[in-house]
């Protein structure tokens, strides 16, 4: 109860920002595998607080094609186990790393 009061009291923009940094730490952590692995569920529970972030703006490009590329995986390995609203919502949020232009890379 205590916990989720301060939850509430802290500000939109810094809660974001709290679960991209969150996430990233995370994912620097969990993503030990290839590509050709499944990825595990600590990236999967990474990958949510980035999702929570919403539109957190990420000015590097390669950091944005590399979490473009985890979402992917993690929205395909969604599907495979008919998980579909957690696919969506991982390609969509995969597609919002591109941006307008994300198809010419």
């Amino acid at each position: 109860l205590i916990q989720q009061a301060a939850y509430e009291r802290v500000h939109e923009k810094e809660l974001r920002s709290y679960h991209f940094s969150i996430g990233l730490q995370i994912l620097k952590k969990a993503i030990h595998t290839t590509r050709a692995e499944p990825l595990s569920l600590v990236a999967f529970i990474a990958l949510e607080q980035i999702i929570m972030a919403k539109d957190m703006t990420v000015p590097d490009p390669k950091v944005r094609m590399s979490l473009a590329l985890l979402f992917l995986r993690a929205g395909k390995h969604s599907i495979q186990v008919a998980a579909f609203p957690s696919a969506l919502s991982y390609f969509e949020r995969g597609l919002s790393f591109l941006g307008e232009d994300g198809w010419e890379l």
